[in-house]
């Protein structure tokens, strides 16, 4: 299930990396002379806090799936329909439904993304409006 787990993952690896100020990444470039045996170690401390959800993410994506596996096998959800090719026919006619549910997953994953980005750029651009009115309106009589 790391369908499950994997957007959140790298979202909270994205974040990790943001949450660097630039002002903590430019003094490893002048104090070591070999960077590439030092960046890798420098953002661990600081990203280690956004990527703890790894263990959470994948205990709760195995739950899920044994859950549903469980509980509700008919009518298949695609995981299920995909273990059900695996174990009866094997991976030649697993493979085609899992390159599909992980197109589909991608090409839904990106669409989110790209709306929210969107919707947090329209919400700037409204703020941003609002404090030019307010610091307009607001200016002092003389």
């Amino acid at each position: 299930m790391a369908f499950v787990s994997l957007p959140f993952l790298i979202n909270s690896a994205r974040d990790g990396f943001a949450a660097i100020p630039e002002r903590l990444e430019k003094p490893p470039l002048i104090w070591e002379p070999a960077v590439q045996e030092y960046s890798p170690q420098y953002p661990s401390p600081r990203m280690a806090k956004h990527c703890h959800r790894i263990c959470d993410d994948v205990c709760t994506g195995m739950s899920e799936f044994g859950a549903v596996v469980i509980i509700a096998y008919h009518p298949m959800i695609a995981p299920v329909l995909i273990y059900d090719r695996f174990s009866s026919f094997g991976l030649k006619y697993a493979r085609p439904a899992a390159v599909l549910f992980i197109v589909v997953a991608l090409i839904v994953f990106t669409f989110l993304r790209l709306l929210s980005e969107r919707r947090n750029l329209l919400k700037k651009e409204v703020s941003m409006l609002i404090l030019k009115n307010i610091s307009r309106n607001w200016a002092p009589s003389i």
